[in-house]
């Protein structure tokens, strides 16, 4: 496993999560480059929605969407501050489907995009925000629907939904599932990459053109199968499965190489157990376990694992040395208990979940609990 990165502050370091899309609004990412036309614009205003905007930009280290007064809107966070606020409403059309979740996700160049879904099966329509202008941009002609979007170092993976999860615009469904390369600059599709069967978990960083994928074992039995996709290329190398009887909750992408995080006990608790979380070489595969726990986010930055875990009601950030996979730092979570996001920023890493939000850095004693303005709709 490479351990050796550069990265820009701020930078999301690695985007990992399942490709599906949870219904009624839930968290997966977008990614595109291109300002068109500005539909919003804001400062210290009130939206005819009814809400009322904050002014925060130049503070704001991360954004994520949430239902504020019934609408769709852009929130920046302050994790300096402590401080969440609305800073401007994501326009609404008659044919947004409000039953599936947006997207939000930041690019290799520190753009941010916004994929919100669309009735019929159409394109989902994309914004850019624009920090200058505080504001939402239209852009292009709209992404595939029901495709989570994982960004690399000049491409963007746009990887398809599991199958159950609606027929309208769905691929993955059948012997293979057809990952879509794009151009961030023009957000044209550059190749098709078709993996045999469905993903169920992909990931992706920012500081590489790679795409790492899992993909469930048949009828709960056998092992978890892994494989690296190169976007510039399409060639897709498949890595070694993982170990017998694990269960792969969460996966991230090291330079190509795959991280994956689960149970160390029986799959399913969440209580028992010493809650400890390690991580060692196995079979081929880096794999990261909680005993008596389950683990919510996983990222790599360097030669740091970081992973939000829960065990025994309780949300933990933890940290660990990826070279000796011994545990080097964890903070609670309070007020947590299903870690949605999870961001990293220049003074250390920002958690969200349905309860809010919390900040806390490699030798936080507390995490600083941040109050979202609205329902988290996806970080």
């Amino acid at each position: 496993m490479r351990t050796h990165h550069t990265h820009h502050k701020d930078y999301v370091v690695t985007r990992t999560g399942r490709v599906r899309r949870r219904s009624l609004r839930g968290a997966l990412p977008l990614a595109a480059v291109g300002l068109l036309t500005v539909v919003a614009t804001t400062a210290c205003s009130v939206e005819p929605g009814g809400v009322e905007l904050g002014s925060d930009w130049k503070g704001a280290r991360a954004f994520s969407l949430a239902e504020v007064d019934g609408q769709l809107t852009v929130v920046g966070v302050n994790p300096q501050k402590g401080k969440a606020e609305p800073l401007v409403v994501v326009p609404s059309q008659a044919d947004d489907n409000d039953t599936l979740a947006p997207q939000i996700v930041r690019l290799a160049d520190g753009q941010w995009v916004i994929s919100v879904p669309r009735k019929g099966g159409k394109p989902d329509r994309m914004y850019r925000i624009d920090r200058k202008d505080h504001a939402v941009a239209a852009q292009g002609a709209g992404l595939e629907p029901l495709h989570g979007l994982f960004p690399g170092k000049s491409r963007v993976a746009a990887v398809p939904g599991l199958p159950d999860e609606g027929k309208a615009g769905g691929k993955g469904q059948g012997d293979s599932s057809a990952v879509l390369v794009e151009k961030p600059a023009d957000w044209t599709t550059d190749r098709t990459v078709k993996i045999p069967g469905t993903i169920s978990l992909a990931a992706s960083g920012l500081d590489s053109d790679e795409l790492c994928v899992a993909q469930d074992a048949e009828d709960g039995k056998g092992r978890t199968k892994v494989a690296t996709v190169d976007l510039l290329d399409g060639k897709v190398h498949d890595g070694a499965a993982a170990p017998e009887g694990f269960e792969a909750q969460q996966l991230a992408c090291d330079d190509g190489h795959p991280v994956l995080a689960g149970p160390g006990g029986a799959p399913g608790k969440t209580s028992g157990g010493s809650g400890k979380v390690s991580a060692e070489q196995k079979d081929g595969n880096m794999i990261v376990t909680v005993e008596g726990g389950r683990v919510d986010q996983l990222a790599v930055d360097g030669d740091t694992i970081v992973a939000a875990v829960f065990h025994d009601d309780k949300e933990s950030l933890v940290t660990l040395d990826a070279k000796s996979g011994e545990e080097t730092h964890r903070v609670a979570l309070s007020g947590l208990t299903d870690a949605q996001g999870l961001q990293r920023t220049e003074q250390g890493w920002l958690v969200f979940s349905d309860e809010g939000a919390a900040f806390a850095t490699s030798a936080s004693k507390t995490a600083k609990k941040i109050t979202l303005p609205g329902k988290l709709l996806a970080s």
